[in-house]
């Protein structure tokens, strides 16, 4: 329960980006990847009006913004979802889940851990029990899949995979963490065929 508030928090300030900075807040740590949403901002006159808000299921990732759309990545029970919201309005534009079992050891919640990077072409999470995906932007059409432990040997994580994957053009990296693989480059658009 105290996640869902936080995540409503940071999705409320989320929207207060939009009118202040031009840039879409794309992944972990922002366009810049410095934390920052803009240069300079004067102090908050008044306290900021809720505009939407939003129910929503447990984890430690945080929400991204990109072409007028608030991604988020989250469980809800036995299921892992990435949700979009439209941004003005907190409308689902979509909604794509993905069964899971993943159970953590240490009882510090079971959620995903990586924020999600998203490009025009898709929007990659990486699950705690190493599942990389990619979705379409649009639709939530699942794209393609890999699993990072069997794949490339990766062992299980000690609080479950919870490095955030990075997007330059088409370009997509990964920390895979395997035997076979520490760090993966692959072409977001053909990947199955890398």
């Amino acid at each position: 329960m105290k996640n869902n508030l936080e995540i409503s928090l940071v999705l409320c300030l989320v929207l207060l980006v939009p009118p202040l900075n031009a840039e879409d807040w794309s992944g972990f740590l922002g366009p810049k990847r410095n934390g920052q949403a803009f240069p300079n901002i004067e102090t908050f006159v008044k306290e900021p009006q809720l505009i939407w808000s939003a129910p929503v299921g447990e984890g430690f990732s945080g929400p991204i913004v990109f072409a007028e759309t608030v991604f988020l990545h989250h469980r809800n029970q036995n299921a892992e979802e990435i949700t979009a919201f439209a941004l003005k309005s907190g409308k689902v534009n979509w909604k794509k889940s993905f069964a899971t079992t993943y159970k953590d050891d240490f009882s510090r919640g079971d959620g995903p851990r990586s924020t999600p990077a998203v490009n025009k072409t898709a929007i990659v999470s990486i699950s705690p029990d190493g599942l990389l995906r990619a979705l379409n932007t649009t639709n939530g059409q699942l794209l393609w899949e890999k699993d990072l432990i069997s794949e490339f040997e990766s062992s299980k994580v000690f609080f479950g995979f919870g490095s955030s994957p990075l997007i330059i053009d088409e370009k997509l990296i990964v920390m895979a963490g395997g035997k076979k693989a520490g760090c993966i480059c692959l072409d977001i658009k053909n990947v199955m065929k890398s």
